[in-house]
């Protein structure tokens, strides 16, 4: 096809007027979206089995998180805030034990 075709084709279809939709096409539309089928989960299960990935990635984003900040504050040592801890925890054995 030669390029004089070629305009020739590009300038009659930019001169041609597009095609009408038919009457009551947004009518025809908005009752296919409203008739559409949702795959809505019929059970509880279900909705779980949905759930669940999410619920995963967000338990172990909290996990790493935790242990990162673990590792972070036990890089400045042994604070007091443990210490206190540690102190406490033994003087509620002491406590349970009737001594």
């Amino acid at each position: 096809m030669t390029s004089t075709k070629l305009q020739k084709l590009f300038k009659a279809a930019r001169n041609d007027r597009p095609p009408e939709p038919a009457s009551a096409f947004e009518v025809q539309v908005l009752r296919a979206i409203r008739n559409e089928k949702h795959n809505e989960p019929d059970g509880l299960f279900e909705r779980l089995g949905q759930l669940f990935p999410r619920l995963a990635l967000a338990s172990a984003l909290l996990i790493v998180l935790c242990l990162g900040t673990d590792l972070w504050v036990s890089g400045f040592g042994q604070s007091k805030l443990a210490s206190d801890l540690g102190q406490l925890s033994d003087q509620w054995l002491f406590v349970t034990k009737g001594f």
